[in-house]
């Protein structure tokens, strides 16, 4: 018999969000290497919704708040959104103080912050 292995919901929408995520990244290469008319601002909300489900199932989920953040930096650029630049912001920094050792993470938070603060003094 094979074992049953129950995977934890907040994985699971964490996993729906990176799959959005890269169907948005995928749209954002199509429009602007290839001409193509793709709009990668749906998946990037779908995936917003999806890290949203995750943080709400388990506020501790690290990687769900850093990518949460990551899609809010990205979606705010291309809508010059200074809501979703200050969230990006906001949600890093959760990331960072949830998982302070996880070394991916210390790279990762502080460049999206930096450009995050970088694109809102511009605005």
């Amino acid at each position: 018999m094979w074992p049953f292995v129950r995977r934890n919901a907040d994985q699971t929408w964490f996993d729906r969000g990176v799959e959005h995520m890269n169907q948005a990244n995928q749209a954002w290469v199509a429009r602007e290497f290839r001409g193509q008319a793709a709009d990668p601002a749906s998946h990037y909300r779908e995936a917003m919704a999806c890290f949203q489900k995750a943080i709400d199932i388990n506020p501790n989920h690290a990687n769900a708040w850093y990518y949460l953040g990551s899609t809010c930096y990205s979606l705010g650029c291309q809508h010059l959104s200074q809501s979703l630049l200050s969230q990006a912001i906001s949600h890093c920094t959760k990331a960072l103080s949830l998982a302070p050792e996880d070394e991916a993470l210390q790279v990762n938070c502080p460049h999206i912050i930096d450009c995050a603060k970088s694109s809102l003094r511009a605005l």
